[in-house]
């Protein structure tokens, strides 16, 4: 399988971001539950503030699942310090404390 460019993903990861929220209204991190989570847009928006900043994090990581890099079910809403924390570890299910 071939890696998908930086710019793929994240045009990608918007996407999907965009999708969660018409789908649910709103965006929150899946693992600690922060609300009222934004969506910047990476090329035109500028981020004041990393601390409401959804991102998309890779449940399985991509490091060590290429093949689930775009796979919706592998992707997680998640706030920016969750996702820095994590990383690329591999986290039980259990650390999703807010499912959608």
């Amino acid at each position: 399988m071939e890696k998908v460019s930086k710019f793929k993903q994240m045009l990608f990861n918007t996407k999907f971001l965009k999708h969660m929220i018409k789908t649910y209204d709103e965006l929150h991190c899946e693992y600690c539950g922060k609300k009222d989570l934004k969506l910047y847009h990476w090329k035109y928006d500028k981020v004041k503030d990393y601390n409401d900043m959804a991102t998309v994090d890779h449940f399985l990581p991509r490091a060590v699942h290429p093949e689930l890099t775009q796979e919706y079910g592998n992707l997680k809403v998640c706030c920016h310090k969750c996702n820095q924390k994590k990383k690329d570890d591999i986290w039980d299910e259990s650390t999703l404390k807010f499912p959608y």
